[in-house]
């Protein structure tokens, strides 16, 4: 065959009249390659805890497909988790969510769709996981963003530890069979819900013993708020230490709940633990901390830490003197072999009121765009002034409890000082010899106390005191605590709207 002949059969081959019977209409003739090469004008955003996006697989960029090669189906995972599922990830209590604030009543489907000839009576129909949310418009020949508002129980969720649920997006084409087609570029579906709670244990605990009995986590669960209180750091470890390791935790904290982001409730010195990793951490770590809580902090230290840390030294002082012979411990009770033996006093030493001065210079304020809240307590609950037996729920002894009461109220630091005596260590011979004793060294007049921190030192530069309440070191942990959180997490990040600023540095 000549060049010619065979230019001429190419030519009438591709250029040949649709024949009677063939399907695609003259308006659709030709698009399935524009639709293939051309990109939708608007190009899909960034995924985000909130935002899913699929840009590739089955059912995306396919050409213009017409009925019978249809239905477009897509599939778009969820690795979040916002809430118990079941096997499928379907929420098994979307009602409880919503009430609470804990998911937004409504998610958007967005997707830009060619070709849909709507005014010419193309009828397209798109569904979620089974549901039908609707009919696609558009023009002829022309990408057209569609939007699609639906229920969020709608949706398949992750199930902890990103195992995802699978949603599936079907757009059924040409539903009255009438020869139309068209593409879909990308899918993006949108929801909100509330960032995921991480707490932060103190000294000689772990998240489960820490956190466990105050009914915080407990009350979370009873809203539908996803939380982690099993986070375990050195129950006597270094603030260095520790801040390290909440590296690792917030890693496995992204993998568990499929999140980008998480608050944070502290308690104790906890509080100096997560101030550590804000400040060296943060920056690489998956996970963005939103706000951060904090009860009973020891910002400014503890003179208990400078009691704490001796052994076998007397004082003038009679509650001074009392609390060494109970070798009273910082957030527990432990015997003195225990006290003064390796590795308990990282923790110890680091919250001794000088200590915690260079920590402070060293870590400077907290990152400004954390939400930053400090509580404190006061264990006086009658104000009498003293610690009676109804009060305490810290020391095994009320007399200690109020000893540990009054010397923080009036005591910011001690120290060991030789004091001259006399010891007789037989009949008629008198050895002057010198022993150390613990005196006070700087005083303050604190506004309360709640036996371990005083209120001074549970606040932060820069940071919301929310205020005082009444209750001991260990008390402050509650339910009614975790409802004021709450509250201000819900008005700080409101669902499907704008993060209020943290206040100014005063």
């Amino acid at each position: 065959m000549t060049r010619f002949a065979l230019t001429i059969l190419i030519t009438t081959l591709v250029c040949a009249p649709l024949q009677a019977g063939d399907e695609k209409p003259a308006r659709d003739r030709g698009v399935s390659t524009t639709a293939e090469n051309q990109l939708a004008p608007a190009r899909p955003p960034k995924p985000t805890d909130k935002i899913i996006v699929a840009d590739e697989g089955p059912g995306l960029d396919t050409g213009c497909t017409y009925r019978a090669e249809g239905p477009l189906r897509i599939e778009l995972p969820i690795a979040r988790y916002v809430g118990e599922v079941d096997a499928s990830g379907k929420l098994t209590n979307p009602a409880l969510l919503k009430s609470n604030g804990a998911l937004s009543q409504f998610a958007t489907l967005t997707l830009p769709m060619w070709d849909v000839d709507a005014s010419d009576g193309e009828v397209d129909l798109v569904y979620i996981n089974g549901h039908a949310i609707g009919q696609l418009t558009g023009r002829n020949e022309s990408w057209v963003p569609n939007t699609f508002k639906f229920p969020t129980e709608y949706l398949r969720f992750g199930h902890q530890w990103q195992q995802p649920g699978i949603n599936v997006l079907e757009v059924e084409i040409d539903a009255t069979a009438a020869g139309w087609c068209t593409a879909v570029d990308w899918v993006q579906i949108e929801f909100d819900a509330v960032a995921p709670i991480a707490f932060i244990h103190g000294t000689a605990s772990d998240g489960e013993s820490c956190w466990h009995d105050s009914g915080m986590p407990e009350y979370l669960y009873s809203i539908g708020f996803p939380e982690e209180h099993q986070i375990d750091l050195k129950a006597n470890g270094s603030i260095r230490d520790n801040g390290l390791a909440l590296e690792e935790h917030f890693q496995n904290f992204a993998h568990r709940f499929g999140t980008r982001s998480a608050h944070v409730v502290t308690h104790s010195k906890g509080g100096n633990d997560i101030r550590e990793f804000l400040a060296n951490y943060h920056h690489r770590s998956p996970v963005r901390i939103l706000s951060l809580h904090t009860l009973s902090a020891t910002f400014h230290g503890t003179v208990l830490a400078d009691i704490a840390a001796v052994s076998g030294i007397a004082s003038s002082t009679p509650d001074i003197a009392k609390l060494i012979a109970a070798d009273i411990f910082i957030d527990s009770w432990y015997p003195a072999s225990t006290l003064f033996g390796a590795p308990c006093c990282k923790a110890v030493a680091d919250q001794r009121p000088g200590a915690m001065l260079a920590t402070n210079t060293r870590l400077g304020r907290v990152d400004p765009e954390v939400k930053f809240y400090n509580f404190a307590a006061d264990a006086d609950l009658n104000d009498d002034g003293v610690i009676s037996t109804n009060e305490n729920g810290v020391y095994p002894l009320d007399s200690v409890a109020d000893a540990s009461y009054q010397i923080l109220s009036s005591v910011w630091t001690v120290k060991a000082i030789q004091v001259p005596t006399v010891i007789t260590p037989a009949p008629g011979l008198a050895v002057p010899i010198t022993v150390s004793s613990l005196e006070i060294d700087s005083t303050i007049a604190s506004a309360g106390n709640d036996l371990v921190v005083t209120v001074e030192s549970a606040q932060y530069p820069c940071a919301t005191y929310v205020g005082q309440v009444n209750a001991d070191h260990l008390t402050i942990k509650a339910p009614s605590q975790m409802a004021g959180i709450v509250s201000r997490i819900k008005a700080d990040y409101p669902l499907n709207g704008v993060p209020q600023p943290p206040p100014p540095c005063q």
